[in-house]
């Protein structure tokens, strides 16, 4: 998934890990002209990733959410989140469901 700005890259793994990737900041580059940097990942569900997507926030801020076949909803923190720290957790997961399995996400 890319977030609507362009700038985040998020992917899921069959081990059920998230990993993400942020441009570089070289602003002397167009945005489609700049190298990937690899921010981390975070091993997030315990069960297959179905659904990876990117958002903002009232306060424009960029958020990105996995949710799971185990009935899981993580939100991550891309404030935080940087090749230092890696792929930072915004709180603990929300469980989604208790009978259904999600099989996608959308942003409204």
């Amino acid at each position: 998934a890319f977030s609507p700005c362009g700038q985040w890259l998020a992917a899921a793994d069959s081990a059920h890990n998230v990993a993400l990737w942020r441009t570089s900041p070289d602003s002397s580059q167009p945005v489609k002209c700049r190298s990937w940097i690899y921010i981390g990942r975070h091993h997030s569900h315990t069960r297959p990733i179905t659904g990876l997507e990117f958002g903002s926030r009232n306060s424009k801020s960029v958020t990105l959410i996995s949710i799971g076949e185990d009935k899981m909803l993580q939100e991550y923190d891309l404030k935080i989140s940087s090749a230092e720290r890696g792929l930072c957790l915004h709180d603990l997961p929300l469980v989604l469901e208790e009978n259904a399995v999600p099989t996608a996400c959308l942003w409204h």
